[in-house]
């Protein structure tokens, strides 16, 4: 029973947020409706369902993050994608996906030497990403999906702001 008042409550103030921050309408039509979402464990959608279940709410975003280890962790290559998008091919049903791409270090001391790295070449991070938006395509990705850019806080590295 506490369980389920935790999970209510922290669902009530997912809302509130999604409010804030994500006014999408459903429709132009319809009235205005916050999108409430979970994340769940990477590759878990029925874990989003049963926290909308349990909540007594309806999930409308799936989000997940990708692998941030290398750029081929994170995106695949070409025709091939990563584990996560593999795994959500045809699982999320009406759902739209936020997918968070983490800043790659990739041999680099710190996200900060990383995003010079790649400001001094961006084409080599435009083709990441490239390849990442044709796999989402190509694996049937829902529409309208984001994707939200950044590292996840690690207590190494600051926040970003």
């Amino acid at each position: 029973m506490r369980t389920h008042k935790i999970l209510t409550s922290l669902a009530a103030l997912a809302v509130a947020a999604t409010a804030v921050i994500v006014p999408l309408a459903v429709s132009s039509s319809a009235a205005t409706a916050p999108l409430l979402g979970s994340y769940n464990g990477a590759a878990n959608p029925v874990g989003g369902v049963a926290f909308a279940s349990e909540t007594g709410t309806t999930a409308s975003i799936y989000s997940d993050y990708l692998d941030g280890t290398s750029w081929g962790s994170m995106v695949g290559s070409s025709g091939s994608p990563s584990w996560v998008i593999s795994r959500l091919k045809g699982q999320l049903g009406s759902q739209r996906l936020l997918l968070s791409v983490p800043l790659v270090h990739a041999g680099y001391s710190s996200d900060q030497a990383a995003l010079a790295a790649y400001a001094a070449n961006p084409a080599t991070w435009d083709a990441n990403f490239t390849t990442l938006a044709r796999n989402l395509v190509a694996d049937g990705s829902p529409t309208p999906s984001s994707v939200s850019c950044g590292s996840p806080t690690r207590a190494s590295t600051p926040p970003m702001t």
